[in-house]
């Protein structure tokens, strides 16, 4: 079986089950879920079959990992760059998850994420 159409299928099966366990069935309109299916599809195929889909998804890739780099670098300047302990979820996740937690406060607070 080729590659698309198993994941055609396998598209298919989650939208079946979606509408078997569905309470709602009948206010399921067709056409939205097909239009929607059809606007998923071009924007992964203008994203990911274009060079210039290709390059801004690495350019926000390269801004999300400097972004996160900060995080490691206040790591780095709190507990020292020799630590030991620098694997563990403390010191290596939690700094990432406070540091992203603050930014979003700071562009909630000032108005950014609301827009």
């Amino acid at each position: 079986m080729p590659p698309i159409l198993a994941n055609l299928l396998g598209i298919l099966a989650i939208l079946l089950i979606a509408f078997v366990l569905s309470v709602g069935k009948r206010r399921i309109k067709p056409r939205v879920v097909l239009a929607a299916f059809a606007l998923q599809a071009l924007m992964a195929f203008l994203v990911l079959g274009t060079s210039g889909g290709r390059f801004v998804i690495k350019g926000m890739a390269d801004g999300v990992a400097a972004l996160l780099s900060y995080a490691g670098k206040g790591t780095e300047f709190l507990f020292g760059t020799e630590n030991p302990l620098a694997n563990t979820f403390a010191l290596g996740a939690l700094p990432v998850i406070v540091f992203f937690a603050a930014l979003v406060s700071i562009l909630y607070y000032l108005g950014i994420m609301q827009k």
